[in-house]
């Protein structure tokens, strides 16, 4: 079994059902999932036992001011980087582009972590 891997997604998790799947499936494979997330929805969600947590506090964004916006941000990061140094995961897997990018920056500092981007969104072909 595979040591550790650090989940990030900036939404909330149970907003995405199949990120919830892949939890669940990653659970199974890994010793330990870290998840990190903003929690603006404060919504409970059963996750598997060998799951470790890290919700970063936030307000709805959708109307905050481009200050909270940034310092929610690099919290993120900083949270980010945070529990990386501290579980030493075998891998970053980032779930949109808010972590993707958040998981880039980290890596300057984490060389030896794979990071893997995975995103649900759907394209529409005629927009590329």
């Amino acid at each position: 079994m595979k040591k550790a891997i650090l989940l990030t997604i900036y939404e909330h998790p149970d907003k995405f059902p199949p990120t919830l799947n892949a939890i669940r499936a990653l659970s199974k494979v890994f010793e330990k999932v870290i998840i990190l997330y903003k929690d603006d929805i404060n919504l409970d969600v059963d996750f598997p036992r060998n799951c470790i947590i890290y919700k970063i506090s936030s307000v709805n964004l959708l109307y905050a001011s481009i200050f909270i916006k940034i310092k929610t941000y690099l919290s993120f990061i900083t949270t980010l980087l945070k529990i990386s140094l501290k579980h030493k995961p075998d891998w970053l897997l980032a779930y949109d582009q808010y972590s993707f990018l958040a998981c880039t920056l980290a890596k300057i500092r984490l060389k030896k972590i794979s990071l893997w981007y995975h995103n649900h969104d759907i394209t529409d072909l005629s927009n590329l």
